[in-house]
């Protein structure tokens, strides 16, 4: 890359930062031009249904509210898997900004971690919705989803990694660990 590219290339890159901050008002990502009230009030209520790229519908809804943090249910409208519980936390920036943070459970390991960072990309797509009487773009979700699974792939194929390691040193001694939840049973032994 020749020196001048280099500058315009450099150029690009903080005008783009800069505009972005400007979109947020400064205020930074989750940002919203609300009073926290009004957020928290609109929310709390809220409900949006979408379809995900397999077809099938996914609705997210706020269940609860209790100090500014809203108690949000994903759950896919067919029955299959276990809804999800997430939160949006709702804080003022100032008298006009409002942040809404997703947050969903981590599980203690990579591919739990991942997908609860999916369901906090669910949950924004949700305030977004919400926030701007829109409906969530379900090829947005899957977009942000697969970013997620991407950054995360090397620890979780580090984790997989590590599992199937310590399994087949289990099977090269002939034992296996029994499972902690199960004192007295001797299966595998």
């Amino acid at each position: 890359m020749s020196m001048n590219s280099r500058k315009i290339f450099s150029t690009a890159l903080v005008l783009g930062a800069a505009s972005l901050t400007a979109a947020c008002g400064g205020h930074g990502p989750n940002s919203y031009l609300m009073p926290k009230d009004a957020v928290v009030e609109k929310l709390s209520s809220a409900q949006k249904t979408y379809r995900t790229i397999g077809g099938n519908s996914r609705t997210i809804k706020a269940t609860s509210t209790r100090n500014d943090t809203i108690k949000v249910r994903l759950a896919m409208d067919n029955g299959n898997g276990s809804p999800q519980i997430c939160e949006a936390i709702v804080e003022a920036i100032d008298e006009e900004w409002t942040r809404v943070t997703p947050s969903c459970k981590d599980r203690g390991n990579a591919m739990g971690d991942a997908i609860s960072e999916m369901h906090e990309k669910e949950v924004d797509e949700w305030v977004i919705a919400v926030l701007y009487d829109t409906e969530i773009d379900g090829e947005k979700v899957a977009q942000r989803s697969a970013a997620v699974a991407i950054d995360n792939m090397p620890e979780m194929r580090r984790e997989a990694l590590d599992a199937d390691r310590e399994f087949r040193e289990q099977q090269a001694r002939g034992s296996f660990a029994p499972d902690p939840g199960s004192a007295g049973n001797d299966w595998g032994q």
